[in-house]
């Protein structure tokens, strides 16, 4: 029996050193990147880093058990916008946190999956949502920092997503068309 246990520990050993090493080396994906610092997504966690001499040096932001995805550095730098399940809560919600992790805001509690966020100037965020409307279609919503009572206010451009702000400040986003448009197109 002793001799059975020893053949297996060897192979035991290997196999929880690979996994150690596999799991060091995931993905590091969504970035943005902000002069030399960026800020990614890697095993579901925010890292923060700085760009030197062609390699990044990061540590991680929020190390949390949920899902963190799309963040956005503010467009004065002290704050990253993000959608995520934080702390074991159910939904997806727009977050925002300081550089070094700390203050860490929820900004919206509807329940609905956001996803993809642009900060429009330094006080609001433009994110993607479901609309409350019955066909539940994708609508652009905006939330307000200067005002934490106030609620977040959809931008009133139906099934639209993937809202992105330019330096100069144009909204650029994607609409789909109808179906009902869609099914008679003969092309």
């Amino acid at each position: 029996m002793i001799f059975g246990l020893r053949r297996l520990k060897f192979p035991l050993l290997l196999f929880l050193w690979v996994g150690t090493i596999i799991a060091k080396e995931s993905l590091c994906i969504q970035p943005d990147i902000r002069g030399d610092e960026i800020v990614f997504i890697q095993g579901g966690n925010l890292w923060y880093g700085r760009i030197e001499q062609n390699h990044v040096r990061a540590t991680p932001l929020l190390k949390d058990n949920g899902s963190i995805s799309y963040p956005k550095f503010s467009k004065n730098g002290e704050r990253i916008a993000f959608v995520g399940k934080v702390d074991f809560l159910p939904n997806w919600d727009l977050f925002s946190v300081a550089l070094n992790g700390d203050n860490l805001e929820r900004h919206t509690y509807t329940g609905i999956e956001s996803s993809p966020c642009s900060w429009l100037g330094d006080r609001k965020i433009a994110y993607q949502t479901y609309s409350n409307h019955i066909s539940r279609e994708k609508t652009l919503a905006l939330v307000h920092l200067d005002n934490p009572n106030s609620k977040e206010s959809t931008l009133g451009v139906e099934q639209s997503a993937e809202p992105c702000i330019t330096p100069n400040g144009d909204l650029f986003f994607v609409r789909f068309s109808p179906q009902s448009v869609i099914g008679s197109y003969r092309g």
